[in-house]
Order: C-alpha cells, then sequence, then structure tokens
C-alpha cells in the first residue's frame, strides 16, 4: 500500500484532479446566449415599414436584407448590454431619467430614484431611442481600427477580388414614363393606354412629354432594378431589362444588315 502511495503516477492524477476542482470553483460556468430569432410578426413589421417607406412591399431579396439587418442590430444591440454601455453612457442615462419621470409615481424624486424605476420596468430594452443609440455606440466600438488593424493594399484588393460581384454598382435603367390613373379615367384608363401607346411606339421620349396623368415621382426615373421594382412593382425591372435588350438585339441586327448591304455595294463597285 505505501508503495501504490508514492507511485509517481498516482500523485500526477491526484494533482490533475486537484487542479480541475479549482478551475471549476475558481472560473463560474457560462450561461449561454440566448438565440435570436426572427418571428413571423417580425417580418410583418418590416414589410410593414418598407412599404409605408417606399410605397411599395419588399421583393424576396429586399426582405431577406430587411431580416439580415435586423439580426445584426440584435446583436449589437445585446453586446452594448453586456458591455455596460447603458450604464456608463451619459445620454442614455438622461434619457433613463426622463422615462422614469414620464412613468414614475413619486413627484421630485432624484435622478437615481427615477432611472432605477425606469431600470425596473426595463424601459433600457423597450425603448426605441436607447435601443438605436447602444447600437450606434457599438458600430462605432466595431468599427474603431487601431494601427495594427488596418488593412494592407494587398489585402484590399483580395477582398475586392474575392467580392467583386457583391461590391459592383447595380446596373441603372434611366426611362420616360406616361402615367394613366385609373381613379380619374375609370374604365377608359385601358382603352386610352392602348391608343397612347399606338401614337407613342417607336417615337423617340420627348414625344411622352406632358402626355398623361400626373405622377407623384415625375415622368422620368432614374434607378436600379430594386429602384424600379419599389416604384412601380414586383416584375417591372425584369420587363424593362427585357425590352432593353430586345431593342439592342434589333439595332444590332440592323447594322449587321447595313455592313452587309455596303460590302455588297463594294464588290459590286
Amino acid at each position: 500500500m505505501a508503495r501504490v502511495l508514492r507511485a509517481p503516477l498516482l500523485h500526477f492524477l491526484v494533482i490533475g484532479a486537484l487542479l480541475l476542482g479549482l478551475r471549476a470553483w475558481w472560473e463560474p460556468a457560462s450561461v449561454p446566449r440566448a438565440r435570436i430569432v426572427i418571428a413571423a410578426a417580425d417580418r410583418a413589421r418590416l414589410r410593414e415599414t418598407w412599404t409605408e417607406e417606399h410605397g411599395a412591399p419588399p421583393s424576396g431579396a429586399a426582405e431577406e436584407a430587411l431580416v439580415r439587418d435586423a439580426i445584426d442590430e440584435e446583436v449589437l444591440y445585446r453586446e452594448a448590454l453586456a458591455r455596460g454601455f447603458d450604464r456608463r453612457d451619459a445620454a442614455v442615462r438622461e434619457r433613463l431619467v426622463r422615462l422614469g419621470g414620464f412613468v414614475g409615481e413619486e413627484a421630485g424624486s432624484s435622478r437615481d430614484v427615477l432611472e432605477r424605476e425606469a431600470r425596473r420596468l426595463g424601459l433600457e430594452r423597450s425603448d426605441v431611442v436607447v435601443r438605436r443609440h447602444l447600437v450606434e455606440m457599438m458600430q462605432l466600438a466595431a468599427g474603431w481600427l487601431g494601427p495594427d488593424d488596418r488593412p494592407s493594399e494587398a489585402d484590399l484588393e483580395t477582398y475586392l477580388a474575392r467580392h467583386a460581384e457583391e461590391l459592383a454598382e447595380p446596373a441603372r435603367t434611366r426611362l420616360a414614363h406616361v402615367y394613366l390613373s385609373e381613379q380619374a379615367r375609370g374604365a377608359a384608363a385601358a382603352s386610352d393606354a392602348l391608343a397612347l401607346l399606338g401614337e407613342l411606339r417607336g417615337a423617340g421620349p420627348e414625344a411622352a412629354v406632358g402626355r398623361g396623368d400626373a405622377f407623384i415621382r415625375g415622368a422620368e426615373v432614374d434607378g436600379t432594378g430594386a429602384d424600379l421594382e419599389r416604384i412601380f412593382g414586383p416584375g417591372f425591372a425584369a420587363e424593362t431589362l427585357h425590352e432593353q435588350a430586345r431593342h439592342a438585339q434589333q439595332l444590332v441586327d440592323r447594322l449587321h444588315h447595313m455592313h452587309r448591304d455596303a460590302d455588297g455595294a463594294t464588290q459590286r463597285g
């Protein structure tokens, strides 16, 4: 028995067990963070806000971008709370004091009492102004670069090459349109549109000036495909690009025939 107690392997096992026990006692268990869930109600709220701002529902890609932005915002907000920004920032504390004064029942309470009351009600988590301010603080903190963090020119070129498609400027389309209001013309709107289309087909944009009814965004639009879909509705951008491609092909065909006719005339001469 004495020989077993003096064995180096036993000493090693005992010391290892003690170290593990001390580590478990010294380091508290990490608390898992709550998952970020974007529910159907959240998506509906994002779509509603987008529609109010742009006048049309978001496309599928635009909605997914809204969801990603909402997740990013929630991550930044939770990190700001975890770092205690809401307790150190003077603007946040002042906002909570004012909110505590609005909802507090005791008149003439001190600033500390009002702030505690606002926190007791969870206003630092539900107030939109506080939330946006904390998100902006985290964005600034995350964007700060030290001297050793700045990328080199080679790093920038490599990143650009890997994300060229993502960073490329989207194609823009400039067009002139004629708007006919169904509300103003009633049942005649469709027949008026067909008649006007027959007059303007093949004419230049200047022929459309002053025709039709007033449109809130004007008669000329310059924007990306997403802009066109927000203004005129889903599918409009694809139809416009299709028309542009068709007209371009017609132009190429005409030029081809012109060159072929010119070559034939040269050979006959």
